[in-house]
């Protein structure tokens, strides 16, 4: 019995909170109905006045429903808003728990991307003997899995030849899985754009062409992003080649595609839309001015999107063009700033590419690194980032060298 008060107790007390919040709205309610009740009646008196008549003067069901009807929709209204609440109550809840959900599986999944990172990052043996175990067992989701992983790590580390095998491995597992985006994945992104980086541009055009077949007829988000990758690719070739014509239309169709993503990933594709605009612009009319501007917008988008491997990329394209208007000094410190915070988001890829810069320009002016290492902008940017840089020209000489010995291992 006691249970039954608390409920009508609650339920008293949910009805007066309706009825307080939503009063104005009641009334109007009431209101406009008794109002389309005066226009009818006053019609009708109209009606009977010029034509002496007396239609419905003393008909008593008219009189029960003018009373009546204000109050059934009244009522009608607030049993609607009151299931609209509850139903309004449930999605939030839902909301929640799948939220709630979410957190814990992000927080274990975190937990195995940090257990991979210490099996696998400073163990490439273990990696690559755990790949073909499970390629042998036809453990293929495994397979897929670790190719994953090891393809993103050989990226880092500019290992192209390991990265194309792991390429191999996921299109062959994800055959047997009929899993078409992790083949197209693995012939796009993994063998295609490494045989781009040691610039066998027919290897790659033909892996990236077979990746896209693939996935012509998907519709997926994962999909669409992987046609923006390959044609992104295949800008790059087609410059390499000096074909910008070809270019341009590989750069439309990127375009095409990164119009149907949405949130972060359309920003990020669209930082790479302004990348592909600055290197069109950069071979065809040699705009490096407005190159670098397209670059600068493209860090704006990824630093948007606390993307900083990407973030990375720029700095080297902005001391090319630099060094191509023989701005040497500016070029410098691009490639210095390059350096370093490649190294502090581990891409020795990147890194490897702004030692060369750094190199390129001390070999040819010996004085302007002295010149360039105080430099307040560069010192601020380094200090910035809480980054613990070396002022010594030998070091960066020893580096490349050592970059290049432990890729080439």
């Amino acid at each position: 019995m006691s249970k039954l008060k608390i409920v009508r107790g609650k339920m008293k007390g949910y009805l007066v909170e309706i009825f307080i919040r939503y009063f104005a709205m009641i009334v109007l309610a009431m209101g406009t109905v008794w109002l389309l009740v005066e226009i009818v009646w006053t019609i009708i008196n109209i009606y009977n006045y010029y034509y002496d008549t007396k239609v419905l003067v003393h008909n008593r069901w008219l009189l029960v429903l003018i009373i009546t009807l204000p109050i059934a929709i009244t009522v009608v209204y607030l049993v609607i808003l009151y299931k609209t609440q509850q139903k309004n109550k449930q999605i939030k809840e839902n909301q929640e728990q799948f939220l709630q959900n979410e957190e814990i599986i992000r927080f274990h999944r975190n937990i195995i991307d940090d257990c991979f990172d210490d099996i696998y990052k400073n163990h490439k043996e273990i990696l690559d003997k755990d790949i073909k175990n499970a390629f042998n067992n036809e453990n293929w989701k495994q397979v897929i899995k670790i190719g994953k992983y090891g393809s993103r790590l050989f990226l880092m580390l500019a290992c192209y030849d390991v990265r194309i095998k792991y390429g191999n491995y996921i299109v062959k597992a994800s055959e047997k899985l009929r899993e078409r985006e992790s083949m197209a994945m693995g012939y796009i992104d993994c063998i295609g754009w490494s045989y781009v980086q040691q610039k066998k541009y027919d290897e790659a055009e033909n892996n990236i062409n077979r990746g896209l077949d693939e996935i012509k007829n998907l519709k997926s988000k994962e999909s669409v992003i992987m046609k923006c990758k390959a044609n992104r690719h295949l800008v790059g070739i087609m410059l390499k080649k000096n074909d910008i014509s070809k270019a341009k239309e590989y750069r439309d169709k990127f375009e095409k595609y990164l119009e149907k993503l949405k949130g972060k990933d359309r920003k990020i594709m669209k930082g790479s839309l302004h990348i592909i605009d600055g290197d069109i612009m950069a071979l065809e009319s040699q705009d490096y001015e407005n190159a670098k501007k397209c670059y600068k917008q493209a860090s704006k988008l990824f630093l948007s999107c606390d993307d900083y491997e990407r973030v990375v990329k720029i700095n080297y394209k902005l001391g090319w063009m630099d060094e191509c208007m023989g701005q040497m000094p500016k070029a410098l410190k691009d490639y210095l700033i390059g350096f370093w915070l490649s190294d502090k988001v581990s891409r020795i890829d990147e890194k490897l590419k702004n030692c060369q810069g750094i190199c390129r320009l001390i070999n040819n002016d010996g004085a302007i690194f002295r010149r360039v290492i105080n430099d307040s902008e560069l010192n601020d940017e380094l200090n910035k980032n809480d980054i613990n840089w070396s002022k010594e020209e030998s070091y960066y000489v020893d580096e490349l060298s050592n970059l290049q010995r432990n890729i080439q291992s």
